[in-house]
């Protein structure tokens, strides 16, 4: 991307209603926009709130797009349509047919805070990835999701925003998105929204995303925490394994209560410790195994101690052997097998 075109992406792509007029001002003294450029100014155009900036981008577009760009957009456009919902019934998406070499995804994501719930979903649907530059769109979506709250009906359109986010980010990789990632984590969202926006940090290489998962380890909505807990073990870094082994506990204690929407399923937490964990971790996986806990946990259980005796220094058969010990329905066995790991570990020291 030449220079001249990032910085006028900056100024487009401000908060500040000054550095946009700014930026569509700039861009009149050029004459070979790129499809994104050309897609934002004619959303800014076509749908923002502030009405000098519709004016600007209106000539902006004029004079850098082609005689028939312009004759398309002047053939579907009229101010008045601005919000009106029935130009999403065939009216817009005959309009982006006939709109080649324009990145259209742009006005589409400018438009969709001016449209009533129930269009958004049709709106999001039409977004689609042209190019590598995802940034504003992205942004954009975010910032839709962050405004809504954890009303049932809006999470369809949240979980499909932030799916899209998702996606543009496999290919932009733009690190700029991870704090209003994370913020949103933290937003008052629906619970599907949030554990959406968890598969999408996980995109990213950034500390700042284990310790925003860390912390939702502790989250009262326990799909959050389940979902934390498996990404968290994906990305693998040693500072999660004592939070991990902490709520791993909590699992387990919670199978002692005699209601049951109180038991927690441990079976992501003992995934996620077999991922990242050490031989220490053994000790704690196989204690909970006293527990009254279901066949999908115990075979989490037993996998996860299986992944973590493949890291203890010992022979095959030794290896087996422990296992066989450490994983028996006898707990008797069970501290056998506990006692022959401490022994193979005092005799490593």
């Amino acid at each position: 991307m030449a220079v001249e075109e990032k910085n006028l992406r900056k100024f487009l792509e401000s908060d500040d209603s000054a550095m946009v007029q700014m930026g569509l001002s700039m861009a009149q003294g050029r004459n070979d926009e790129s499809e994104e450029i050309l897609g934002m100014i004619l959303g800014f155009y076509m749908f923002h709130d502030n009405k000098n900036i519709r004016s600007l981008a209106k000539t902006s577009f004029s004079k850098l797009a082609s005689s028939k760009h312009n004759e398309i957009v002047k053939k579907y456009w009229s101010a008045e349509y601005r919000k009106q919902p029935w130009i999403w019934d065939g009216w817009i998406q005959k309009m982006i047919s006939e709109l080649e070499g324009i990145n259209t995804s742009y006005f589409l994501i400018e438009s969709l805070s001016k449209m009533r719930s129930e269009l958004r979903v049709k709106i999001i649907d039409m977004i689609k990835v042209q190019g590598e530059e995802s940034y504003m769109m992205s942004k954009a979506l975010i910032q839709m999701v962050s405004n809504c709250t954890a009303v049932y009906s809006e999470k369809d359109e949240n979980v499909k925003a932030i799916k899209k986010v998702r996606e543009f980010s496999r290919r932009s990789r733009d690190n700029r998105l991870v704090e209003p990632l994370i913020e949103l984590l933290d937003s008052d969202n629906h619970s599907w929204v949030k554990v959406q926006v968890i598969l999408t940090l996980e995109i990213f290489d950034d500390i700042k995303i284990v310790s925003a998962l860390i912390k939702k380890l502790d989250t009262t909505d326990f799909e959050v925490a389940k979902k934390a807990a498996n990404v968290l073990g994906e990305i693998g870094d040693d500072m999660t394994i004592e939070p991990l082994l902490r709520i791993l506990d909590e699992c387990f204690l919670s199978n002692e209560s005699e209601r049951h929407w109180l038991q927690k399923d441990s079976s992501e937490f003992a995934t996620a410790i077999g991922k990242l964990g050490n031989e220490e971790c053994i000790e704690p996986l196989v204690k909970g195994l006293v527990f009254d806990l279901n066949e999908d946990e115990k075979t989490n259980i037993t996998n996860a101690i299986s992944l973590l005796l493949k890291r203890v220094e010992i022979d095959e058969k030794t290896r087996s052997n422990l296992k066989r010990f450490l994983t028996a329905e006898d707990s008797g066995m069970r501290a056998m097998g506990i006692s022959m790991l401490n022994a193979i570990n005092c005799e490593d020291d």
